[in-house]
């Protein structure tokens, strides 16, 4: 072998070297992301998970919902929004989709348009959707569409096993 050949073919591997580093790199940093929004958005769907088991071994009543809507779901799906930001497009997409079948449509496009992300904003969120709900005669089944509220106002055990699934498929981030 002569010379300029073993130069250029440690040129050639060193530059190959350095262009997969930085794409290991990438891909650890992304994974390092993706791994700590997952971690963030099971940290908010667990205490209502945890609830929901309570519930049904019967030793908690205050998830039992009756006939009105809850403001309670348009913070959870702000939080579950603002937890699924830095996933990848489709696990975020994903997480979006069952939310918005956890809440229902009236609060999930609420909570996208407005996230609960201070009290007073989430209060005044809530008052200025009231209000604009009486003013439009904005039919109130949306507001209870969610099968969070759906299932916890029938106690049916049907839908209180499919809201357990969706929950931990929520936790887990699975697209």
């Amino acid at each position: 072998m002569d010379t300029a050949s073993v130069i250029a073919s440690a040129l050639a591997a060193g530059a190959v070297a350095i262009g997969v580093a930085g794409r290991v790199a990438h891909h650890q940093a992304r994974g390092g992301r993706t791994d700590a929004a997952r971690q963030e958005l099971a940290a908010v769907v667990a205490p209502l998970r945890a609830e929901l088991t309570g519930y049904r071994a019967g030793m908690s009543t205050g998830l039992r919902r009756d006939n009105t809507s809850h403001g309670q779901d348009y913070v959870l799906a702000s939080e579950v929004l603002a937890a699924s930001h830095r996933l990848p497009y489709l696990r975020r997409r994903g997480v979006q989709r069952r939310c918005r079948r956890l809440v229902g449509p009236y609060w999930m496009s609420l909570a996208e348009v407005q996230p609960a992300d201070t009290p007073n904003r989430t209060m005044g969120t809530l008052i200025a959707a009231e209000v604009n709900a009486a003013g439009t005669g904005l039919d109130k089944s949306q507001a209870t569409a969610g099968l969070l509220h759906r299932a916890l106002a029938a106690s049916d055990d049907a839908l209180l096993g499919r809201l357990a699934r969706l929950l931990d498929r929520l936790a887990a981030a699975r697209w």
